[in-house]
């Protein structure tokens, strides 16, 4: 069974799309955009390296608590064969468990996965009913969708109950807002889209994951 490399998991978050999401983060990300709030997600070294069945097992258990996925990072379509194979099997056997959808992040732009020479990249579209595009330019950050920065672009699934009827546009063109959770080990776990850089919370004694 194909490997997957994990940064961390979050159950329940409501700043990561509509209703309550399950949060992957992914390790391992090349481009290394300019004021990226997870640089810590950027080697491909760290994290947790586990199999996407278990992964699986996983968000199956947590699918009790939560309506929708969202799998960020790092960029998880760097790891697409096990990315693939993961929403595969999350679309074969837990799609009615998610009536608010899958959305993934990526730093690459439609037209780069589109004209990559991994073909499999584009075989993973179809298997998520919003993906967000493009790398995050600090010079373009907004407040006001559910995107770092304006030039990432919104491309919802036109399958058939698949894209906007899980994901209404209007639930994606929000304020901002950011969430925090007790981690394991004492940690404190940050997500949404803080108005402040990671040496504000550093400052503040509050080690992030």
């Amino acid at each position: 069974m194909a490997k997957i490399r994990i940064h961390s998991i979050l159950s329940e978050s409501k700043v990561n799309g509509p209703g309550s999401r399950i949060v992957i983060w992914t390790q391992g990300c090349s481009k290394a955009c300019k004021g990226c709030f997870n640089p810590e997600t950027w080697t491909d070294e760290g994290g947790l390296n586990m199999s996407v069945y278990e992964l699986y097992q996983m968000v199956k258990t947590l699918l009790s608590h939560n309506t929708g996925i969202t799998i960020t990072g790092g960029d998880p379509m760097e790891q697409c064969e096990s990315l693939y194979y993961l929403l595969r099997i999350i679309n074969d056997n837990l799609l009615d468990q998610l009536p608010d959808g899958i959305i993934i992040f990526t730093g690459y732009t439609m037209e780069e996965i589109e004209n990559h020479e991994d073909k499999l990249l584009a075989h993973i579209v179809p298997l998520v009913d919003l993906l967000i595009d493009g790398r995050y330019e600090e010079s373009l950050k907004n407040n006001n969708v559910l995107a770092g920065s304006s030039n990432q672009r919104f491309h919802f699934n036109c399958i058939n109950n698949r894209g906007e009827s899980r994901i209404p546009r209007h639930l994606v063109e929000i304020d901002q807002s950011v969430e925090i959770h007790d981690g394991p080990q004492n940690l404190i776990q940050i997500t949404g889209f803080p108005n402040v850089d990671r040496k504000f919370f550093k400052d503040k004694g509050l080690d992030i994951v």
